[in-house]
């Protein structure tokens, strides 16, 4: 998973996404893939999180 991809799952732009990140002191820029670790860090820094319940 990409960055432009997290950003265009929760509707932000990519501009804001990445300076929400260096704010917090994660520069992952030069990735071009993310890792599941980075990707965690990253959803907690946003502080989104999705919930799924069954009916």
């Amino acid at each position: 998973m990409s960055r432009k991809e997290i950003a265009r799952h929760y509707n932000i732009s990519d501009k804001a996404f990445n300076t929400r990140l260096k704010r917090h002191g994660l520069d992952f820029s030069g990735d071009r893939v993310l890792l599941p670790a980075q990707i965690e860090r990253i959803i907690d820094v946003l502080g989104f999180w999705e919930i799924e319940m069954a009916v």
